[in-house]
């Protein structure tokens, strides 16, 4: 199948929303990982403006589609499913906060698991439920992150952004 791209620079979400709508130019990346300041309207992007409803015209104009949107930010699953994300057809699977997120331990050691199971070939459904499982396991269905889409996306990954200083050691 194909291959995922990866985009999880300094501030992905400002760098995508320069690349976007340029027709031939630029194609969707697999997986699009944000961790940072939203509400249940949008995305705060590092040079201070709101990703909302124009990111989702930016989307429909850009080739590809984002197999999967990691959002670690406030109100992010109120946001994507407000803004019909998923019903886009330009991102088949989210996973983001119902409500506040959480800036706990948990929840950076949450994504470290979720991305660890994804990185095994997990689908993303599994790879939830293994993250919550490993953090909690009397109770893995705890936790603010969410599925939106499909649960059974897998992606064929050819690296990961590197997530902790020891995962070269692993």
């Amino acid at each position: 199948g194909k291959q995922s791209s990866v985009i999880n620079p300094e501030s992905p979400l400002d760098f995508l929303t320069q690349k976007l709508g340029r027709v031939g130019e630029y194609e969707l990346p697999s997986i699009l990982v944000h961790s940072g300041h939203g509400d249940e309207h949008g995305f705060q992007l590092a040079n201070g403006k709101r990703m909302s409803k124009d990111f989702i015209e930016l989307l429909e104009a850009t080739e590809g589609v984002i197999e999967l949107f990691f959002a670690d930010s406030c109100h992010s699953a109120e946001f994507a499913s407000a803004y019909e994300l998923i019903e886009s057809k330009k991102v088949r699977t989210f996973v983001g906060h119902i409500g506040m997120g959480d800036e706990s331990i948990d929840v950076h050691t949450f994504k470290l698991y979720f991305f660890d199971a994804i990185s095994k070939g997990e689908c993303v459904g599994n790879a939830i439920f293994k993250a919550r499982q490993r953090l909690n396991p009397d109770e893995p269905a705890s936790g603010s992150f969410v599925l939106l889409g499909d649960p059974r996306t897998i992606l064929s990954l050819t690296r990961l952004p590197q997530l902790s200083q020891n995962s070269s050691n692993q």
